[in-house]
């Protein structure tokens, strides 16, 4: 049997620990801390509660499931919570002392969001009118948020649940979708402005008026489902815009399972 000489033990170790502590920066590079959230509990978008979880060990985990975009950890109970949501208003938290929030933010713009799943980049713009807001995101290069399928559609349903119990103005507790009602068709706003491959309409919405707008409205339960559209002008009331990018350093598409290949090319 051939050993190892110590020199060949002790330069294995030093590669071994470089590439863990790369990979660990390349990982904790991919969140940031919200301290507008610190000392508040959220109980919906949860995928899984641990016990026994550094903020390492739970941001590593959170990247280890392809639905996870943010984490919380209490360090005193040695907690983690892995959510597939963001919580973009403190309002729908429950106070709670020691809690705090991390965002997933790959290569997005500071203070933006990272929906590792669909591969694009959030901003959130804040409260305007439909036509005020799509022309804040055309300005800056971005496009409303889109929903293509089910399961996109529930993702987005739980960024409107934030707003929930918002009063900034009136309607402002609705979200604002890609989508306008041109020549008896939805079509969306960007591009080529082709017909919405997937909607989600209640009853009658889907026959709305000329220029109507798809409107997001959460509903009061804490269980998050897909919610309905509804369909309204938007000329007037304010409602939550939220504006969507491909970072240029980021692979577009879904994460492979327990790899990381889009998060180190986004790091």
């Amino acid at each position: 049997m051939k050993f190892m000489k110590p020199s060949d033990v002790i330069f294995s170790a030093i590669i071994f620990c470089s590439i863990f502590i790369r990979k660990s920066i390349s990982v904790w590079s991919l969140f940031r801390l919200e301290t507008n959230l610190n000392n508040l509990l959220f109980n919906h978008g949860l995928l899984v509660q641990l016990n026994g979880s550094t903020v390492s060990e739970c941001s590593l985990k959170c990247l280890m499931m392809d639905n996870c975009v943010s984490f919380q950890i209490q360090d005193d109970l040695e907690l983690c919570r892995l959510y597939w949501t963001y919580f973009l208003l403190p309002s729908t938290g429950t106070p709670s002392t020691g809690w705090k929030t991390y965002y997933s933010s790959g290569s997005c713009k500071k203070g933006h969001l990272y929906a590792r799943q669909y591969g694009y980049c959030l901003h959130y713009v804040g409260q305007l009118t439909a036509i005020q807001g799509t022309d804040v995101c055309r300005d800056n290069s971005e496009e409303l948020i889109k929903v293509d399928s089910r399961e996109e559609s529930v993702f987005v349903s739980g960024l409107a649940y934030s707003f929930v119990n918002n009063t900034e103005g009136q309607g402002s507790n609705k979200l604002i979708i890609d989508g306008v009602f041109s020549n008896g068709a939805w079509v969306s706003l960007f591009g080529d402005r082709s017909s919405l491959i997937y909607t989600n309409f209640f009853k009658d919405e889907a026959l709305g008026s000329e220029n109507d707008r798809v409107n997001i409205r959460p509903s009061s339960s804490t269980h998050i489902a897909e919610y309905d559209w509804t369909s309204q002008p938007g000329l007037h009331n304010t409602r939550t815009i939220l504006c969507r990018y491909y970072s240029k350093k980021c692979q577009i598409g879904k994460p492979q399972k327990k790899t990381f290949a889009i998060e180190y090319q986004c790091s």
